[in-house]
């Protein structure tokens, strides 16, 4: 958000993928207000976009008449696409994050038309842009057509927060993991099997967890206690500094975490620390989630244990590949074509959504990094589920489906030999177009020959006969079978390759 000032300088980039920056007004005639900070938003998409990290800004509106409004109005929501287009391109940003909190249940189709429109118009701006929505932890009124808003954005970022709110009659857990008849129904996990029992695609959702909690004012320090007023949001620096004061309690029916005080009366405030996030996160692993947000970055100010929380979780190396099994030819003839079977699994802890998603994971060759010593030399064609080759160091093989962590998937493409003879280098790695080229290279040469006849010659002048044998060290007088064969006289060996 705009208010945390700097403190995006503080952010461990290496383990985000993107930003997305809080908030411009999106009013019910389709202007927007003015960008708060703008110069924060521009330093902040700087820093972000050389690590790696794209950033969105989010368009809010929490006034459900206003929503109503906008929705209804179709030449409204046209002015807002285009002003919101105009946005993205004036701050160089990569996306958009719609914020309606409060929809009438009357709009609920319109809000799917809206946002499948936003969704078109800022992919044919860029298709690498990004379009999300904030959703509910809990659809009080059926506003949220959770299957339609995923199959028409990139994202739901799930606002798995504010179970118990300032205006509670008790006190309790901002972000319960699990549902218990002490606390209630509602939690974090009973809120992911509501958005997947209505057929939400998984990979689309994006559980969004508290870096904030609440202090209530309590009538005693019991755990439950009923609330004498209502609580005061504190940002996680804060409260975690008074927990170290007042003693930090795990509360294992939640799985989070709080502290009480009695100072002129009882004071109870209740947060998520690094122990009950790590559980949030396995939540989001162990469901097949698209992955997981934060409100807000800066909560934390310059406290490292929430990150430490999230490394562990997810691990340092959030995209990461290895080859399992490559079937390639070793020898081509020269404009020969062949087939390669390439495995690869996915073992990092983000899904690979496929080449219709934003920000897609492919096989690529181009300037794959990694310390590589070569370029790729080979053209690429006839792909398994699509790709390009617009030269040999601008190519992509598509996955055709999304590949979750610990998988495997295998794909096939051709390779065209090149017109002359010589040794050609095949270069691949897995690349997150418009993100980052991850994993091992894949790199192996290839020697391309002309068709030939080998036979044992006597050498020069009288020299030692120079001899022929084949892989298996067996004497060889005259052949034309295709295969790998070396003539030595003795003192120097040379091979020779023969293709049909």
């Amino acid at each position: 958000p705009y208010w945390v000032g700097d403190w995006y300088n503080t952010l461990r980039y290496d383990l985000l993928t993107h930003i997305a920056y809080f908030a411009v007004d999106l009013y019910q005639d389709g202007s927007l207000g003015p960008v708060p900070n703008p110069s924060i938003l521009i330093n902040l998409t700087n820093l972000a976009h050389q690590n790696g990290v794209g950033v969105s800004i989010t368009a809010t509106n929490f006034s459900q008449t206003e929503i109503n409004n906008f929705l209804n109005s179709p030449q409204v929501r046209t002015n807002a696409i285009n002003n919101l287009k105009d946005l993205i391109t004036n701050y160089s940003l990569d996306g958009v994050s719609i914020d309606f909190e409060s929809p009438g249940a009357s709009v609920r189709e319109s809000l799917v038309v809206f946002m499948a429109d936003l969704y078109t118009a800022i992919h044919n701006q860029h298709p690498l842009h990004i379009v999300t929505i904030a959703t509910p932890p809990v659809d009080w009124w059926g506003s949220f057509d959770y299957q339609g808003l995923a199959a028409v954005s990139d994202g739901l970022f799930i606002m798995g927060y504010n179970y118990y709110w300032s205006g509670f009659s008790y006190a309790g857990p901002v972000a319960p993991l699990v549902s218990s008849s002490f606390w209630g129904t509602y939690s974090d996990t009973w809120t992911v099997n509501d958005y997947l029992q209505k057929g939400a695609d998984s990979t689309k959702l994006i559980l969004g967890v508290p870096y904030y909690g609440y202090r209530w004012p309590t009538v005693s320090g019991g755990k439950k206690s009923q609330t004498t007023g209502n609580g005061v949001a504190l940002v996680y620096a804060t409260m975690a500094d008074s927990a170290l004061k007042y003693g930090k309690i795990w509360e294992d029916t939640s799985k989070t975490v709080w502290y009480r005080k009695n100072i002129g009366g009882w004071f109870q405030t209740w947060f998520d620390d690094s122990a009950s996030l790590f559980l949030k996160y396995r939540l989001v692993i162990d469901s097949m989630l698209g992955g997981a947000g934060m409100w807000a970055l800066g909560y934390d100010r310059d406290r490292t244990e929430l990150w430490g929380a999230l490394e562990q979780a997810f691990g340092r190396n959030l995209r990461d590949a290895r080859f399992v099994a490559v079937t390639m030819p070793e020898t081509m003839a020269i404009n020969e074509t062949a087939t390669v079977y390439i495995t690869v699994q996915n073992s990092g802890n983000l899904i690979w959504p496929d080449s219709g998603h934003y920000n897609p994971y492919r096989l690529g060759a181009g300037t794959i990094g990694n310390g590589n010593p070569h370029n790729n030399q080979l053209p690429w064609s006839n792909f398994e589920y699509g790709g390009y080759s617009n030269g040999v160091l601008d190519q992509r093989a598509y996955l055709g489906d999304t590949v979750m962590p610990d998988s495997n998937f295998t794909l096939s493409f051709d390779i065209i030999g090149p017109s002359t003879e010589g040794l050609y280098w095949f270069e691949a790695r897995m690349v997150c177009d418009g993100v980052e080229w991850f994993g091992d290279p894949l790199s192996q040469g290839i020697e391309v020959v002309a068709p030939g006849i080998a036979e044992g010659k006597k050498g020069p002048g009288g020299a030692p006969k120079r001899l022929l044998y084949d892989v298996l060290g067996r004497r060889v007088r005259k052949t034309n079978r295709p295969g790998i064969y070396f003539r030595t006289n003795g003192k120097k060996t040379e091979k020779i390759i023969i293709i049909k």
